[in-house]
């Protein structure tokens, strides 16, 4: 049970696939945890704080935390996909009973999980993509806007990529290498079928086509070469634009983000970590950050 001074701690790291949230009675203390359903705000609003409600209160059951001190002593860093302003951030507090809640997009729970909290810089690639800078408790984005627009580096930018490379190699654009042969006789060797998936792919769907693109480079491909050289020249420029500079921490993570390190600079890439925890320890550690800032730690 919480004591009667101290504050609650709570982290939540929502996203299209499921939320979690932890909650306990200081940092040092062990948490209880919960999940709950998807929660992206921008697609299902009043289904993501039913769900992120749901986790918070399996993770007081499970840390035997009587939910109604949330609303005097909680203090919460909610990190949720789809948060995309802060009217948004501020719509998703107002309906959480919580005395303190702080409301984020998901970013800066990744990366603060991944660094512990202290200083560096941050590749995301999984299915999307970000690069980020944390310094002196200070963060700093490039990228996260989607694949429509953006998302460079990540696996569904890579697979598109490649689809694009298959139809650029029929039009004679580029030689075919065994990579783009191959996922052209995916589509029974006709550029329509190529196209005909390109109209109802989503992000996974091409996401899914990123591993062939990396284990192609890996063999020596030149068109598996050249897309994750391209994926690297954006993130070295990403990493440029947030003022990396040689000896700095850099973390990379999501399911692709390893598979560039070997095509970034040596100086770059000189003083890798890997990431220290999740983003549901990232709300935690963000949660006690702003309790200790209050002085209600």
């Amino acid at each position: 049970m919480a004591d009667s001074n101290g504050s609650v701690l709570i982290g939540v790291d929502g996203g299209g696939s499921g939320c979690r949230a932890a909650v306990a009675c200081d940092f040092q203390s062990s948490r209880g945890e919960g999940a709950g359903g998807s929660a992206n705000f921008s697609t299902d609003p009043d289904g993501t704080i039913e769900n992120v409600r749901a986790a918070i209160s399996s993770a007081c059951a499970q840390a035997g935390i009587d939910p109604a001190v949330l609303k005097t002593r909680g203090v919460a860093h909610v990190g949720l996909a789809g948060v995309m302003d802060d009217g948004d951030a501020a719509r998703v507090a107002a309906r959480l009973p919580i005395a303190d809640c702080f409301v984020t997009d998901d970013r800066p729970t990744a990366v603060a999980g991944a660094l512990g909290g202290g200083d560096g810089y941050v590749i995301a690639a999984g299915t999307g993509s970000f690069v980020a800078r944390s310094v002196g408790g200070k963060a700093g984005f490039v990228g996260g806007w989607g694949l429509r627009i953006g998302d460079e580096a990540s696996a569904a930018w890579i697979g598109r990529a490649l689809i694009s490379r298959v139809l650029h190699c029929a039009d004679g654009l580029y030689p075919h290498s065994e990579l783009t042969e191959r996922i052209l006789s995916e589509f029974e060797s006709t550029t329509i079928g190529v196209v005909r998936f390109s109209l109802k792919a989503t992000p996974f769907d091409y996401g899914a086509h990123a591993p062939k693109v990396v284990e192609a480079a890996k063999a020596g491909d030149a068109n598996g070469l050249d897309l994750m050289r391209a994926g690297a020249a954006y993130l070295v420029q990403a990493l440029k634009a947030l003022g990396f500079a040689p000896g700095a921490r850099l973390c990379a993570m999501g399911g692709i983000g390893g598979a560039f390190v070997d095509y970034l600079p040596g100086e770059m890439t000189a003083n890798m970590v890997t990431a220290q925890g999740s983003p549901l320890d990232g709300a935690m550690v963000l949660a006690a950050q702003r309790a200790g800032k209050a002085g209600v730690a």
